[in-house]
Order: C-alpha cells, then sequence, then structure tokens
C-alpha cells in the first residue's frame, strides 16, 4: 500500500505538507469573552430544557400507552 504522499502528490487541491495555515485572529477582549460565556450559559440552558421537555413528554406519553392497554 503506497503511503499517503505518493497518493496525494499529482491532486490539484495544492496538498503541501511544509506549508503550515497562518490564522489572523483579533485580539479578545475580555468583554466580548464575557460575552461568548453568557451566550454559551444561555444556549447550553435552552438545550438542556428541550432535552428535559421531550424525555417527560416522551415518558408520560409511554407511559398512558402502556397504563391504555394494561400492560402494566
Amino acid at each position: 500500500m503506497l503511503d499517503k504522499t505518493s497518493r496525494f502528490r499529482k491532486t490539484l487541491g495544492g496538498y503541501n505538507k511544509k506549508k503550515k495555515s497562518s490564522f489572523d485572529f483579533p485580539d479578545a477582549k475580555p468583554d466580548l469573552l464575557v460575552h461568548i460565556r453568557q451566550r454559551a450559559k444561555k444556549d447550553h440552558t435552552k438545550r438542556l430544557m428541550v432535552v428535559i421537555f421531550l424525555f417527560v413528554t416522551i415518558a408520560v406519553g409511554v407511559g398512558f400507552l402502556l397504563k391504555h392497554f394494561n400492560v402494566i
């Protein structure tokens, strides 16, 4: 089996393992970091509430169906 350098040598995507990607990120300011943290917490709380709501809804629905068909 050939190694990846031989396999990707003639690709048109510009595969070059020696070139490193450089990123130009802006400096992170404290107020921006606080805003990102608050937004992440809010999104996490919202997702947790949706998961809990779906779990309770499905559990009640399954319980109702089991009770309705006299399984329990």
